[in-house]
């Protein structure tokens, strides 16, 4: 299983007991098939390290979101401000981890917005071979 916060209105996925599940804008959730991921991944439908810099729209939102549910503020936020240039480091993916996770890492690395562009920019096995070495 694969923890994703939507970043969509909603997404839909196909849960462990094979149930449909509909995730709300904001929600972090559990999900297990492949082929949802994917289609996340490919619509973009799922929060990345960058999304959840503090300030960022997003972050925002989910702050906003908490706090209206009574929940803490966004978990996991950077203790030292990034550099809106130059994102955090991440740490590296798993050679099999989603295209995005592999895009954001790039970008860590210095990658140029080009190569991590999910349209024109390369594909997982380009990144992970040219920036997971």
């Amino acid at each position: 299983m694969a923890k994703q916060t939507i970043k969509h209105g909603a997404f839909w996925y196909i849960d462990a007991q094979n149930r449909s599940v509909t995730a709300l804008r904001g929600e972090t959730v559990d999900i297990p098939g492949d082929d949802d991921l994917e289609r996340g991944e490919r619509l973009d439908a799922f929060a990345t390290a960058k999304d959840l810099v503090d300030g960022t729209p997003f972050a925002m939102f989910l702050a906003a979101r908490r706090a209206a549910l009574g929940e803490s503020p966004v978990p996991e936020l950077p203790d030292e401000p990034a550099d809106s240039e130059q994102p955090d480091e991440l740490e590296k993916p798993a050679a099999n981890a989603s295209r995005k996770d592999w895009a954001a890492y790039a970008a860590s690395q210095g990658a140029p917005d080009e190569e991590t562009a999910e349209q024109g920019g390369l594909t997982r096995d380009q990144l992970r071979e040219k920036y997971g070495a």
